[in-house]
């Protein structure tokens, strides 16, 4: 088997087999034909665009980290990571994975981009304060009003009553 053309088919080839999954699976997880798997993989045909190659790369456990960090002068595998990240971010939103995740990308910045990201994260940190308040306010007057009771239990005791 000769060399692939390339870099990103020998990397996904290599995490793809290391994860024992089929081509079809592979494929079926990054939402394309295993045919157009197997082409890129082979490194046969045209390179695959930067979002192909994103979502290859996570369906067999690559991260955006480590397609920064293989073939860093390669322009396509760089595109392909910040893709990737974006995916792994909206992923993350939410959970407790995401600050981190963003500590990942404001260390690859400089400059302006990172000053604008850090207060975005800022003000994301303090709405998520804020929407815990208002979460925490709602369950209390919830239960206040259903003076500590299941939400079920309320109606059962007026249809006994009634």
């Amino acid at each position: 088997m000769g060399t692939p053309a390339y870099p990103e088919a020998a990397l996904i080839g290599r995490a793809r087999r290391a994860r024992r999954l089929t081509i079809v699976e592979a494929a079926d997880e990054a939402g394309i034909s295993h045919q157009r798997w197997s082409q890129i993989e082979g490194g046969k045909g045209n390179r695959a665009p930067a979002e192909t190659i994103a979502h290859m790369a996570r369906a067999v456990g690559i991260t955006a980290e480590r397609l920064y960090k293989y073939q860093p002068g390669d322009r396509r595998l760089h595109e392909a990571a910040e893709v990737l990240e974006e995916i792994e971010l909206q992923a993350a939103a939410g959970t407790e994975a995401f600050d981190s995740k963003v500590q990942e990308v404001i260390g690859r910045l400089s400059g302006e981009d990172r000053a604008v990201v850090e207060e975005l994260l800022r003000e994301y940190s303090e709405t998520q304060r804020q929407n815990r308040t208002i979460l925490e306010k709602l369950v209390m007057f919830i239960g206040r009003r259903h003076g500590g009771r299941g939400h079920g239990e309320g109606r059962d005791d007026q249809s006994a009553a009634g």
